[in-house]
């Protein structure tokens, strides 16, 4: 599990500047059309890319933040994950799991 840092992450997103070199001509600073949020994760900080639009991605960042906070609090939980899977899903992993462990064709 991705241990999130509680302290010092940026709660607003921001734009990246990206750093052209140019051989002889020197360098060049271009400002990217998408926001970004940045949050340590497991000791390293992460960019997450957003939207174009600056409100958009200040709250899909908020929910990010949310959904990170939850689940290192233990309030969201990897069973709580696989219930959002399609049934279908879940069936054919209980099938090939039964196949495996059983040798005959009749159980299923």
């Amino acid at each position: 599990m991705n241990s999130v840092q509680t302290e010092g992450r940026w709660l607003e997103v921001q734009k990246r500047i990206k750093v052209i070199r140019h051989g002889e001509q020197g360098i060049r600073r271009v400002e990217l059309t998408n926001w970004y949020g940045r949050l340590k994760v497991n000791g390293h900080w992460k960019w997450f890319k957003l939207f174009t639009d600056r409100r958009a991605s200040q709250q899909r960042w908020n929910e990010i933040v949310r959904d990170r906070e939850l689940r290192q609090a233990g309030v969201i939980t990897p069973q709580m994950d696989s219930a959002q899977r399609p049934l279908a899903e879940h069936l054919s992993e209980y099938f090939a799991d039964l196949k495996r462990r059983t040798s005959g064709e009749h159980y299923y």
